[in-house]
């Protein structure tokens, strides 16, 4: 294990009771986790250190000095944050135990998972036939069901076990507890992990836990279709549409304004040719959507669903989807086959995968019927986890259509899909996704899938950087960062905050110290700017180069590159940043600084590293100077076509009317009664013709 200076702690103060001190490690602190410890709380001498990873507000809460309850308490209860920066964590190879657990633990896991309880005679090997068809789907969907429940739990373990084993820790040798958030059964499979080492494992069951249960969950489906359809008694009756491509909304997006404000769903639509009236949108979040957005999405003909759950409140400008009596009779059918499964349990290893069959099951008729009714025939899945909407297209028999959203360079876990075609940028980012797990039938490439907005951003570029800082700097440096500010930040961004905080210290000071310089700041999300606004360590100086008018924000929601293009410099601050990527292909300059320490999983790290992507914040400062002192365009070396062609072979700005056109000739090819896989080929064959037999790449059935 790798010691710094910054890692170093002082003793814990010494007890003057002389009460033993034990240590609970969890990912945010819980007035509920009080009574985990309650026994020995009140029966022994113990007193309970909380050492918490993730702020939040009852953690807040218990460090005000505030009532005499509190004071009470903390004479045998101490919480505080975790004493030691999460990223300084490191093992013998220099490589952050955070990440390394994120990216390899948690394969192992699965792998060693998908081998017990998945392989041969596995309960998968007893569905009925409609259901047997998929059961390599069914699989991939318990592996990413599970893998996404223990991500934080092995993280959290790994955190806890430098914590007990490094000696920089103060509690190195000490006996640590660590309460993992139980979300479903599957949590338990976590004690195996730490079988011999000096970590006991507290589970905390969660509501998401209660609802997952089988009687509960499969209750609220049923009352959520039964519901729905009700509804229908009171409504007009409905003509079935004709054929459709179907997308969703899920979070901030925009369906009207596609050159300002990216819109994950819709891209594809404005170049295919398709008539908007056979296009059907759902939504998850309704109410975050403006009304601008659901009006100028309904002038242009595209139907607008919610499917949230019958008790959440939607927009009132939109249409909820409603259920048909088909929905009720697969529900039947799905009971009935979750029942014969549960004859043919065996051990617990069945038990729990009838346990996860069972929870599926309940989602599916909702879906199912939703695209059947909408006659969808193409499912355009946004880049996004894989899920039960995966199965429910499978079987309602819709080409699945999906791409990458993200510059990621190495395999992953989360790189699960069963689509019939994948868009992936280049050749380089298709090895990303191709993974022993994947059930992708094709890889297409397309290219940056927003490269259209390039030239036109281009185009008002200097108009823009007038506008906006009005010749009060000459060199403009746009930073374009990522999820760092609470509620935001995940398990593995812990320590996120400070890095991110003492990066933008730096820029700050910098841009102070030179009056020539001006700092363009996009924001991965609002809650970013609000805390670089308000944190202690950069208030003022966002204040005072405000005033000046050297300093100016970007809305979250836009495109990176129209931050980009006004700039001299682009600077990402993930090591694979998507959003200096983009910086690059659209003609500027750009650096990635690697604040997660990933060291390694950038492809460029080993040719590049302190030219272009940087784990020094001094070198890349420094390279900053230089760069701005002698206008040396930083990062325009990775114009070379040996670089930019696995990662964008076409570069001319249509990768979205290629992705448009494939749809257009998949749902053309149902139209002319061809099914799925004949549709498909179609278009594999059009898109092979029309762009070269290399970017078509047809994945053998595993």
């Amino acid at each position: 294990m790798k010691t710094g200076e910054s890692l170093l702690l002082d003793d814990p103060a010494a007890d003057e009771s002389g009460r033993r001190e034990d240590y609970v490690i969890c990912r945010t602190f819980r007035l509920g986790y009080l009574w985990l410890v309650l026994g020995p709380l009140l029966f022994s001498r113990r007193r309970f250190v909380f050492i918490f990873l993730i702020p939040g507000a009852e953690s807040r809460w218990w460090l005000a000095d505030e009532g005499i309850f509190r004071r009470w308490l903390r004479c045998r209860i101490r919480v505080e944050e975790c004493p030691v920066d999460v990223l300084g964590m490191t093992d013998e190879h220099g490589s952050a135990v955070a990440m390394r657990a994120a990216y390899e633990t948690v394969d192992r896991f699965i792998d060693a998972f998908d081998a017990v309880y998945l392989g041969d005679g596995s309960l998968l090997g007893k569905l009925k036939a409609g259901l047997s068809g998929i059961s390599q789907d069914l699989r991939l969907w318990i592996n990413a069901y599970v893998s996404m429940d223990i991500f934080e739990p092995l993280v959290l373990v790994s955190i806890a076990e430098w914590l007990g084993s490094n000696s920089a820790s103060r509690f190195h040798g000490k006996k640590l507890r660590v309460i993992v958030e139980a979300k479903n059964s599957w949590a338990a499979l976590i004690r195996g992990c730490v079988r011999g080492k000096n970590i006991e494992i507290v589970f905390w069951k969660t509501r998401r836990a209660f609802k997952e249960g089988v009687c509960v969950n499969t209750a609220y489906q049923f009352a959520n279709i039964l519901l729905s359809l009700g509804r229908s008694l009171f409504g007009k009756p409905k003509t079935l549409p004709e054929s459709s491509v179907c997308s969703f909304h899920e979070g901030p997006a925009s369906f009207t304004d596609l050159d300002r404000r990216r819109s994950y769903a819709l891209f594809w639509l404005p170049p295919s040719g398709i008539d908007p009236k056979r296009v059907t949108v759902f939504s998850y979040g309704s109410l975050t959507l403006s009304a601008p957005e659901v009006e100028g999405a309904g002038k242009t003909g595209i139907r607008f669903f919610s499917c949230e759950g019958f008790f959440r409140k939607i927009n009132p400008l939109m249409e909820r989807h409603v259920c048909s009596a088909g929905a009720i009779r697969a529900f039947m059918a799905y009971v009935v086959e979750s029942l014969r499964l549960l004859s043919c349990v065996r051990s617990r290893e069945d038990y729990r995968v009838w346990h996860c069959l069972t929870v599926l099951f309940s989602r599916l008729p909702y879906w199912e019927d939703f695209f059947r009714v909408r006659q969808v025939k193409v499912f355009f899945k946004p880049g996004s986890f894989f899920n039960h909407l995966n199965i429910a297209a499978r079987l309602a028999d819709a080409a699945i259509v999906s791409y990458q959203s993200s510059n990621h360079v190495r395999t992953m876990t989360w790189h699960a899909e069963n689509c019939d075609a994948f868009f992936v940028w280049g050749k380089e980012h298709e090895m990303a996704y191709r993974t022993k797990r994947s059930r992708v039938r094709n890889f297409v490439q397309s290219g940056y899938i927003f490269d259209h907005i390039f030239v036109p951003l281009r185009e008002r570029a200097a108009a823009d950087r007038k506008e906006l800082f009005g010749g009060k700097a000459d060199f403009i440096i746009s930073v374009l960062d990522e999820y760092w500010a609470y509620p935001f930040a995940l398990l593995h961004l812990v320590g996120m905050r400070k890095e991110m905080l003492l990066l933008y210290q730096k820029f700050f000071s910098y841009a102070l110290e030179h009056q020539d310089v001006g700092l363009l700041v996009k924001p991965k999300r609002e809650a970013n700017e609000l805390a670089l606004r308000s944190s202690p360590e950069t208030a003022g100086a966002v204040r005072r180069l405000e005033q000046e008018g050297r300093l100016r924000f970007l809305e979250a929601e836009k495109y990176p590159a129209q931050a980009g293009v006004l700039s001299d410099l682009a600077v990402g601050l993930y090591a694979d940043s998507t959003a200096a990527f983009e910086c690059w292909l659209a003609g500027t300059g750009a650096i990635s600084y690697d604040v997660m320490k990933f060291r390694g999983l950038n492809s460029l790290y080993v040719k590049e590293k302190n030219k272009v992507v940087f784990d020094d914040l001094g070198l890349m400062m420094a390279a900053i100077d230089q760069c701005r002192r002698d206008r040396v365009a930083i990062g325009g070396s990775l114009q070379r076509h040996d670089l930019t062609a696995p990662r964008d072979p076409f570069c001319d700005g249509a990768a979205r009317e290629r992705v448009g056109l494939y749809i257009r000739e998949v749902l053309e090819g149902f139209d002319q009664g061809l099914t799925r896989v004949e549709a498909v080929a179609r278009a594999n064959e059009f898109y092979r013709k029309k762009f070269g037999n290399d970017k078509v790449f047809a994945q053998v059935e595993r």
